[in-house]
C-alpha cells in the first residue's frame, strides 16, 4: 500500500511540475514581449548550439573565463533571434548542477533580449554533460516533456548486449500562443522539438570495431528515427516535428543516412548487403536509396549555395564539416523555404568564440501553404 501511495505521489508531483512549467511560460512573459510576439511576422526561429561543456570550471580555465564564454553564447542566440534553442553539452556532475549552469545562460539571454527564457535539462548516463532546451515564454505552453535515455537501441547483432543513448534525447511539445497564429487560415498550432547528441569520435582507440564509434552512432540514429516515426503518428495536421542537435557524424556518413531514412540498420548486419568504408560511409554495392523520412535543412541550404550556410558547423584541422543539423519531416520542408524555394536557415558565430561548434538556426512559417 505504501508503495502505491508513493507511486501516486510521484505521479502527482510530476503532473504538478508540468503545470508549473506551463504557468511559468504563460505568466513570466512581460506585456511588452507579448505585444512584440503578436506584432511580428508569423514565424518561429529554432536554433541548436553545442555549449562546449559550459559550466565546466576546468574547461573554462583552459579557454576563457566562464563569463566570457557565456557572453559569446548569448550573443549568438540573440543575434539569431532564437525562440527555441536546443542545447548540448550542458556541464554538470549532477542534474542540479547542470540546471544551475543552464539557468545562468537563461537569465543572461532573458536580460539581453528583453524576453523571458525558461530552461530544461534532460537525463544522461554521461558523468559530465547532458542535453536541454531554452524556450522563450512568449512562444507558448509546454504540454509534454519526455526523456528518452532508457529507450533501447536497435541491435546490429542479435546476441549483442543492449545499448542505450549516452545523453538521452529530450522532447518538448509546445502549444503555440494564440498571438503568434492569430489570423492565419491554416496555422501550425503545435511544435514538437527533439534534441540529440550522439557519441563522438573521441577516445576512438577504445572502439574495438575500428570505426571511430560509427557503429554505435548508427544504432543511435536508428533508435532516434524509431522515436521520430512514433511521434509522427501522434502529430495532428497542425503539428510540426523538428529534430536538432549534434549527431557527431558527417553529412555523408552511414549513421546520417540511417537517420534520414535513406538506409536501414538491418542492411548492415551480416549478409545485409551494406558495409562501412574507411570514410565511414555506406557501401551497399549499388543498392538504391530509400525515400528519406527526414530532410537536413542545413545540408539542403548548403546545396542551394545560400551564403549564410557556407562552410559547416564544426572545424577540425582547418576543415569544415556538418556534424550538427536541424532536421524536419520531408513533407514539412516547404515551411522552411521562401517564395523562391530557398531554405531559410544558416550558421552563426565565430569558431572557438563561445563554442567549438557554430550556432545553427532555421526559420519556420506558421501557416501551411502561405509563402511570405
Amino acid at each position: 500500500m505504501r508503495g502505491s501511495a508513493n507511486l501516486r505521489a510521484a505521479v502527482y508531483r510530476r503532473q504538478f511540475s508540468y503545470w508549473c512549467l506551463a504557468l511559468f511560460l504563460f505568466f513570466c512573459s512581460s506585456p511588452a514581449a507579448a505585444e512584440t510576439a503578436a506584432a511580428q511576422s508569423p514565424v518561429l526561429r529554432v536554433c541548436s548550439q553545442n555549449l562546449h561543456r559550459f559550466g565546466d570550471p576546468e574547461a573554462a580555465a583552459k579557454r576563457k573565463t566562464g563569463r566570457e564564454q557565456q557572453r559569446a553564447l548569448v550573443r549568438r542566440m540573440r543575434q539569431a533571434s532564437c525562440d527555441i534553442v536546443a542545447v548540448q553539452e550542458i556541464y554538470g556532475e549532477s542534474h542540479r548542477e547542470a540546471k544551475r549552469n543552464l539557468s545562468r545562460i537563461a537569465r543572461a539571454l532573458s536580460k539581453a533580449s528583453g524576453r523571458q527564457f525558461a530552461y530544461f535539462t534532460g537525463d544522461s548516463f554521461d558523468r559530465y554533460i547532458r542535453n536541454g532546451f531554452l524556450v522563450a515564454a512568449d512562444v507558448g505552453w509546454i504540454v509534454r516533456r519526455q526523456d528518452f535515455l532508457y529507450h533501447g537501441l536497435p541491435k546490429l547483432q542479435p546476441l549483442a548486449p543492449a545499448d542505450n543513448f549516452i545523453r538521452g534525447p529530450l522532447l518538448l511539445q509546445i502549444a503555440l500562443s494564440s498571438a503568434r497564429v492569430k489570423g492565419l487560415s491554416s496555422p501550425v498550432n503545435n511544435v514538437i522539438v527533439l534534441t540529440m547528441h550522439f557519441k563522438s569520435k573521441a577516445e576512438s582507440y577504445k572502439d574495438a570495431s575500428g570505426t571511430l564509434f560509427e557503429l554505435l552512432r548508427m544504432q543511435m540514429a536508428a533508435g532516434l528515427r524509431d522515436i521520430v516515426l512514433r511521434e509522427q503518428q501522434k502529430l495532428r495536421h497542425d503539428g510540426v516535428l523538428i529534430i536538432l542537435g549534434d549527431r557527431n557524424s558527417d553529412e555523408g556518413s552511414a549513421a546520417t543516412e540511417i537517420l534520414l531514412g535513406k538506409r536501414e540498420l538491418k542492411e548492415f548486419v551480416v549478409g545485409g548487403g551494406c558495409r562501412i568504408n574507411k570514410q565511414l560511409e555506406a557501401d551497399c554495392a549499388g543498392a538504391l536509396y530509400r525515400a528519406p523520412v527526414l530532410t537536413g535543412l542545413l545540408a539542403r541550404c548548403r546545396e542551394q549555395g545560400v551564403p549564410v550556410c557556407a562552410g559547416g558547423s564544426y572545424r577540425y584541422k582547418g576543415q569544415w564539416s556538418l556534424i550538427d543539423e536541424i532536421l524536419v519531416r520531408t513533407e514539412d520542408t516547404a515551411l522552411f523555404m521562401d517564395n523562391k524555394g530557398a531554405v531559410k536557415a544558416g550558421f552563426l558565430g565565430q569558431f572557438a568564440q563561445g563554442s567549438d561548434h557554430r550556432l545553427l538556426w532555421a526559420e519556420m512559417r506558421l501557416e501551411r501553404g502561405a509563402v511570405k
